[in-house]
C-alpha cells in the first residue's frame, strides 16, 4: 500500500500545465516525487486583469510549451492514479479533478475511475482553508518548497497530513477512516 498526493497547476485557471505528485509509504517516507509538465496548447493567463494578483508558476511558459500535451501524458497520469493498492489524496481536490475531467474531455480520453481524499476537507469539512494557512497553523517547515510547483504543493499536503497524524497519534489509515466523507470520486464529474 502506498499514498499518492497530487496537485495540478493550470495556465489559465482551467487548462492543465502540470501534474505533480509525491508517493509515500505509511510512515510518510517519500518513495517518488515528480512534476509532469504539460504543454497546455493554450495561452497563459495566470491572473484576471485588475483583480487577482499574479501567481507565478514554478517553470517558464517556454518550458511548458516544450512538453508533450495532455493526450501524450494521459497514460502516465492514469497509471499513477489507478495503481492497485494506492490511496490518492489532494488539497481542495475537487478543483484538480475538475481540471483532469476537462483535459480528458478536451482530448477525447476516458475518464479515470478513481477516488481521492480531500485533505482540505480533513482539516475543515465546512470551509475552504488555504494549504498555506494549514501549514502555518501546524507549524510545518516548508521553507525548502516552492508554492505553485505541483510536486512541492503535493508534498506540502503530505506534510500537513503527517503533522496531523503525529499530533493525534494515529496512522494515516485511521485518519482516513475517520474522514470517509472527504472522499471525492472522479467518475461522477459531468
Amino acid at each position: 500500500m502506498d499514498y499518492l498526493y497530487f496537485d495540478i497547476e493550470c495556465c489559465d485557471g482551467n487548462t492543465m500545465c502540470s501534474f505533480g505528485y509525491v508517493i509515500v509509504d505509511d510512515k510518510f517516507n517519500i518513495k517518488e516525487k515528480k512534476d509532469i509538465l504539460i504543454n497546455p496548447e493554450r495561452p497563459f493567463k495566470i491572473a484576471r486583469a485588475g483583480f487577482d494578483p499574479r501567481n507565478d508558476l514554478a517553470y517558464s511558459e517556454e518550458e511548458f510549451l516544450k512538453q508533450p500535451n495532455f493526450k501524450n501524458r494521459y497514460t502516465q497520469i492514469k497509471n499513477l492514479l489507478t495503481k492497485e493498492d494506492r490511496i490518492i489524496l489532494g488539497h481542495c481536490v475537487n478543483y484538480d479533478l475538475k481540471y483532469l475531467f476537462k483535459a480528458c474531455k478536451r482530448y477525447h480520453k476516458e475518464k479515470i475511475p478513481m477516488k481521492a481524499y480531500d485533505t482540505q476537507c480533513i482539516y475543515n469539512k465546512n470551509n475552504t482553508v488555504a494549504l498555506s494557512k494549514i501549514i502555518k497553523s501546524l507549524d510545518v517547515d516548508v521553507s525548502n518548497l516552492t508554492t505553485h510547483k505541483s510536486c512541492d504543493d503535493a508534498e506540502m499536503s503530505m506534510l500537513y497530513i503527517k503533522a496531523t497524524c503525529e499530533k493525534d497519534n494515529i496512522s494515516i489509515d485511521e485518519l482516513l477512516k475517520k474522514n470517509k466523507g472527504c472522499e471525492k470520486f472522479f467518475k461522477y464529474f459531468r
